[in-house]
């Protein structure tokens, strides 16, 4: 009778580590991890990391030197090669808001000529930058340095390139001269990125621009005279989306 019950206790005991062990599983580090605690986590976005690989830009802005200035709308495309630095090719439009009146010059029984706008009002004597096209083409090349890994990311970016649109005419008595064809610019600014999903950010800049244009002075001899490779400098604004 004592073996008896000896056998039952045993089959119980059995039967209670048979159900408390069948759960378990053994890793093959020796590691015993119940089956409750086995959690798949997917990989979590991290906002300081950046989408390597190519980038994509919209932005519309403003830019101004000295008299001429005009509303910018572009489009990047290019590389994100890591956290810090992006290289890319640029094109846009360019709608002129200031100085792209067509001048008319009269000259003076002095043989000192005059520049008159659309309006009919005078515009000088002296040195004037010539106006420029109300449409053109921007094409550029532009790098970015990003000085850190935040959600907020500061960057510097460098831009090199030409304004492209048709030929301006200025008459002077006898003379026609075509100008404003290709017209080089450069832009330096500073700006930063806010990121709002994993793939959509936000940018905006403000920067130094400068743009080669023509200018015209009397020299008072033989009228006006067209001086060309003249630098014109000033300020740009612009906000845009990065994705």
């Amino acid at each position: 009778m004592r073996r008896i019950t000896l056998l039952i206790a045993a089959l119980v005991c059995s039967t209670q580590l048979f159900a408390q062990y069948s759960g378990r599983v053994t890793s093959t580090h020796g590691t015993v991890i119940t089956k409750e605690t086995v959690i798949n986590v997917e990989p979590k976005f991290k906002r300081y990391d950046a989408n390597i690989g190519f980038q994509q830009e919209i932005s519309a802005g403003w830019w101004w030197a000295e008299s001429l200035s005009a509303l910018r709308f572009s489009y990047v495309g290019g590389k994100r090669f890591n956290n810090y630095i992006f290289a890319g090719l640029g094109a846009g439009l360019d709608i002129g808001i200031s100085h792209t009146y067509q001048p008319h010059v009269v000259k003076s029984k002095y043989y000192i000529y005059y520049i008159y706008d659309e309006n009919g009002n005078c515009r000088g004597d002296g040195d004037v930058v010539l106006p420029m096209q109300t449409i053109a083409i921007p094409i550029y090349a532009n790098i970015k340095v990003y000085v850190a890994r935040t959600k907020f990311a500061p960057y510097l970016s460098f831009s090199a390139g030409a304004r492209l649109s048709a030929a301006k005419k200025l008459t002077l008595i006898d003379d026609v001269y075509k100008y404003g064809i290709v017209k080089p610019f450069f832009e330096l600014a500073l700006g930063a990125s806010i990121r709002q999903s994993e793939k959509l950010s936000h940018k905006f800049h403000i920067g130094f621009y400068t743009q080669n244009a023509n200018n015209f002075a009397n020299n008072g001899l033989d009228g006006w005279i067209i001086y060309r490779n003249y630098w014109s400098s000033g300020a740009s604004l612009s906000y845009g989306i990065v994705f």
